[in-house]
């Protein structure tokens, strides 16, 4: 029997965390789970957040997950420290590259000016729209 899993209840969140650690489980077969949290903020002077990049290193490549920096600071070169801070990090982790996804209406320009280079591509995600798959490989 087939169900949806309810994840506003104990028991639904139990039933996912159990279907996630199987899957682990499997991948690890092929090589151990290694993926570890990469999160790098962007404070003003008041030590407020006002941005910031949140990802996650394993099987030797970092997933940039999200970046995010203020309207009214954008502009002034804060994501792309952000990024860089993050490669230097993955690759003092012993990554070989970095991967991302992003829409045409977000920065898919901003990472290309960064290096990054595109590998994928899926129309009408959302309508009207495409989803980018971007990569870099440090050298």
């Amino acid at each position: 029997m087939i169900r949806a899993l309810d994840s506003t209840t104990a028991q639904g969140e139990r039933d996912a965390q159990s279907l996630a650690m199987q899957l682990m489980a499997l991948n690890a077969t092929t090589r151990e789970y290694d993926f570890t949290p990469l999160q790098l903020g962007y404070f003003d002077a008041d030590n407020a957040l006002r941005g910031g990049l949140l990802g996650v290193t394993g099987w030797d490549w970092l997933h940039i997950d999200v970046l995010v920096v203020e309207q009214s600071l954008r502009g002034q070169g804060i994501g792309s420290e952000l990024v860089r801070a993050a490669l230097v990090e993955a690759q003092s982790r012993g990554c070989v590259g970095a991967y991302l996804d992003t829409f045409d209406f977000q920065a898919k320009a901003f990472y290309c000016k960064l290096g990054f280079s595109q590998v994928g591509e899926i129309a009408e995600f959302p309508r009207g729209h495409r989803r980018h798959w971007l990569q870099l490989r440090f050298s």
